[in-house]
This record gives structure tokens, sequence and C-alpha cells, in this order.
């Protein structure tokens, strides 16, 4: 199931038959109301809170160990998901996304009850 504000893209026959055909259901929004109705931004404090969190223990070790601080881009998965940084052999393991994303936090918000259980 696809939950979509009140655009002109959720009239498009073409694309309705194709998601249709691939499994996707589309359920439209009320009109104006993406402001109170984005159920999914809840999730992003818990997420956000726990990738600070993850952040800062990373530095912080790595601080300690005299390493450098600066984390490189292909690392953004450490933060997000856990894992062992290469630099100080530390474990982050809180996944930030699972925090914020996993279906027990995506069931836990008034609304999504409607969309993800089957």
């Amino acid at each position: 199931m696809v939950k979509c504000d009140s655009g002109p893209g959720r009239l498009n026959a073409e694309l309705l038959a194709r998601m249709k055909f691939l499994g996707f259901y589309l359920y439209p929004g009320v009109p104006n109301t993406t402001a109170v109705s984005q159920e999914m931004d809840r999730n992003y404090g818990p997420f956000k809170t726990q990738f600070r969190k993850n952040l800062d223990e990373v530095i912080d070790v790595r601080i300690k160990g005299n390493h450098s601080s600066s984390i490189a881009p292909h690392l953004v998965g450490l933060t997000t998901f856990g894992g062992v940084d290469p630099t100080s052999g530390h474990e982050v393991k809180i996944s930030a996304f699972e925090k914020g994303f996993s279906k027990e936090a995506c069931l836990s918000v008034p609304g999504q009850r409607l969309g993800l259980r089957r």
C-alpha cells in the first residue's frame, strides 16, 4: 500500500494500472492535510536521536584513541545501521534505522496500522 497526498498523479490511470499490476495499492489522502497526515514523520525523531548517539559514540572512541574524528562518506552506514568502525575497531550495536523504522516502530504510530498489517 502506498499512501499519497492529493496531487494530480493519483488520478493518472496508466500509473494506477501499473501499480496494481506490480501489487501496489494507492491510498489517496485527504486534500490539504499533508502536514497532519504524514504518520511516518513521527518515526524520524527516534531515528535521529539514535543516529546522533551512534555518531557521538564513534567520535568519542576515535578521539580517546587518538584517531581522526573525520568520518568518510562511505561509513555513513555505520551510524545508521551499526557495525564495526574500521578505524577504531569499536562496534556500534544499535541500528538507528531499526530504532525509527522497524516494523514494530512503524506499527506503533497511530494511523499506520491500516497499511502495514496483513
